[in-house]
């Protein structure tokens, strides 16, 4: 008899476990289910199962917040109050206070959030992750003024004036208080100096809307002895184009970030700066490779201002010295090899082809690695190929195998057939070059030399193919023999190919001259105003130019350019 009432139990058992397991089964699949469509955005129909869930299970605290969150993303704020109110004796007090707070917010009653948000601050013994969480709310809606109270109260409560500095300064800069967010920024850099990217990015925005901020940076900077605080105030002299004072504030700091700075404006091409930090910085330097380096820098700013005296006599000083050519410091860097190879480029402006040949063998004796020498043989057989010594450049080519260098060696192969005339042999590989390299740079250039080779009659496609060689030599002449076939052809391709030609070769006046033309192809027309843009170097005639273009192109492709131009010195807001 005790045998069959025990048995009675266990079953009794297995089967309420197996209802609730049911249960349990049942209300995981649906909210799994809810969950998927809130993730695909299908916003009613996971409306309807979050219903359902609570209908069976009014307890659900999850589903309660993913309605209320449903009808928040659709803009049904009323109906996320409704969900809050009627299902409040089962929410969490905190939970409750932060979702009323939230909607509040939404609803726009800043005051009745704010007063809700202290009374749930002091409640919660004023944790700070709190204060981040409601301030978010403020935030999210724009209500700045509210968000810099409850940090204020923060600090006050804490009695700490530096609490939530980053937090006020970026809340500071989205309310326009740019004074307040500068000071919170530099208050904040000088205990985070790490962080010293982040905020100079944030100071320049500013300065971008009010340039004068640079003083309350300056009288700072002037009572401050951080290193970091006057790195600030020499990036945001620079930024305001204000070189000559950024430069003399530079050279006082450590040389790593008068480096970054020389480097940061080299990369700008704001070229005097730059080469006048890396004049300074040969100065403070010992080490001989760092200062051929800098040396080799100061060439190439030479070079690309189409200064090429000066930047023999620069490349001649790293060329002779002995010292790094010697065998422990010859392959500690790539300047043997990079001084060498920019060396054959100013051959190359002189038409001296043999002399460009015999330095980039030259580079070659100092190349580190294989890839190193490779990359040479390349540039080598180009300059064949512009020689028109197709089978020297054939003989290159096929001895190349850097998987690297292929997109490059493949894209020569075509040239070499195309300038042969082997048209039905180059419109083979052009395709076979699209196919097999989608990405490289150079599909676009097969593309439109093989179309424009059908488009020639033989003696325009001879024109062509010596303006083309010359240009690869970095001739100028170059741009009137294609200027001379823009003459014949008509073609204003061609024409407005001749000024991107000036500009590549440090060409500018040539360029505009060039670009000073009445264009009837108005997608041509439209990029010539954005080339002529470009090589202004005054900004109120860049601004001038770019209203007048919007203004007459409202729909043009590049308008977004200009627009972005005009932005930048009228927005209401910085672009965060």
């Amino acid at each position: 008899m005790m045998i069959k009432r025990l048995t009675l139990i266990a079953i009794c058992i297995m089967l309420s476990t197996g209802f609730v397991f049911a249960q349990f089964n049942e209300r995981e699949i649906m909210s799994q289910q809810a969950a998927q469509m809130l993730s695909f955005r299908q916003y009613s129909e996971a409306e309807q199962l979050f219903k359902q869930l609570l209908s069976k299970y009014p307890d659900d605290l999850n589903s309660v917040l993913q309605l209320i969150q449903i009808y928040i993303q659709t803009s049904q704020v009323s109906k996320a109050d409704e969900i809050l109110e009627k299902y409040r004796p089962n929410i969490n007090p905190d939970i409750y206070s932060e979702q009323r707070i939230y909607i509040y917010i939404l609803q726009g009653e800043q005051s009745k959030a704010m007063q809700l948000a202290k009374s749930y601050l002091n409640q919660v013994n004023h944790d700070q992750n709190k204060y981040r969480q409601i301030a978010s709310y403020f935030s999210s809606r724009g209500f700045y003024e509210q968000e810099l109270e409850l940090y204020q109260n923060a600090r006050t409560h804490y009695k700490d004036n530096d609490l939530f500095g980053i937090e006020i300064a970026n809340t500071a800069m989205n309310y326009r208080l740019y004074q307040r967010a500068i000071t919170e920024y530099l208050r904040y850099l000088e205990q985070n100096a790490q962080n010293s990217y982040y905020v100079s990015n944030q100071c320049r925005l500013i300065l971008k809307e009010d340039s004068t901020m640079v003083d309350v940076i300056a009288s700072y900077s002037q009572k401050s002895q951080n290193p970091a605080i006057r790195e600030l105030y020499a990036s945001s002299l620079a930024s305001l184009k204000r070189n000559r004072e950024a430069l003399e504030i530079y050279k006082t700091l450590p040389i790593d970030k008068f480096q970054r700075f020389a480097d940061e404006q080299f990369a700008a091409f704001n070229d005097w700066v730059a080469f006048s930090a890396y004049e300074q910085l040969l100065l403070l330097y010992t080490d001989i490779i760092q200062k051929n380096i800098l040396t080799y820098r100061m060439a190439l700013i030479r070079y690309r201002n189409n200064l090429l005296p000066e930047t023999r006599l620069l490349l001649q000083q790293i060329i002779d010295d002995p010292q790094i050519q010697e065998r422990n410091l010859r392959n500690r860097s790539t300047v043997n090899v990079d001084a060498r190879k920019l060396m054959a480029n100013l051959a190359l402006t002189t038409d001296d082809v043999a002399s460009a040949v015999q330095w980039l063998n030259q580079a070659k004796t100092f190349a580190r690695i294989q890839s190193e020498s490779t990359a040479i043989d390349i540039e080598l057989s180009r300059l064949q190929l512009m020689q028109e010594n197709y089978t020297a450049a054939a003989a290159i080519l096929n001895g190349i195998s850097d998987p690297a260098l292929l997109p490059t060696r493949d894209y020569y192969i075509f040239l070499s057939a195309l300038m042969q005339n082997q048209v039905e042999a180059a419109d083979s590989l052009m395709n076979n070059y699209i196919i097999q390299y989608p990405a490289s740079p150079f599909v676009n250039d097969s593309i439109y030399l093989m179309m424009l080779n059908y488009d020639l009659q033989d003696n325009e496609r001879v024109l062509f193919f010596q303006a083309f060689r010359k240009r690869q030599l970095q001739q100028v002449e170059s741009i009137d023999i294609l200027l001379q076939l823009f003459a014949v052809k008509a073609d204003e391709e061609l024409r407005i190919m001749a000024a991107e030609w000036a500009i590549t070769m440090a060409q500018p006046q040539k360029a505009l001259d060039i670009l000073s033309y009445v264009w009837t192809d108005e997608l041509i027309k439209d990029y010539a105003e954005v080339l002529k843009l470009k090589l202004s170097k005054d900004v109120e005639y860049e601004q001038r130019l770019a209203r007048e273009f919007l203004k007459q192109n409202p729909n043009s492709i590049f308008s977004p350019n200009f627009r972005q131009l005009l932005n930048r010195s009228s927005s209401a807001k910085p672009n965060l």
